[in-house]
């Protein structure tokens, strides 16, 4: 029975429980960032500018031969 008893109010166990409460109430004072794919969303736009571009030029190009 003294084992059992023994392994409710063991030391170690008590202080990760300590341990989890404090690191939770640490967690809950910062905001979340708003991630935000800043390369992704440049290279995105870049390739849309560039097949936009080839887009007019061989529009053009053909004009001008017909």
């Amino acid at each position: 029975m003294e084992a059992g008893n023994s392994m409710s109010t063991d030391s170690s166990t008590q202080d990760l429980h300590v341990q989890d409460l404090e690191n939770a109430a640490v967690h809950e004072e910062f905001e979340e960032e708003k991630f935000v794919p800043k390369g992704a969303v440049a290279f995105f736009g870049l390739l849309v500018l560039f097949i936009t571009a080839s887009w007019f030029v061989m529009y053009f190009d053909l004009l001008r031969r017909s």
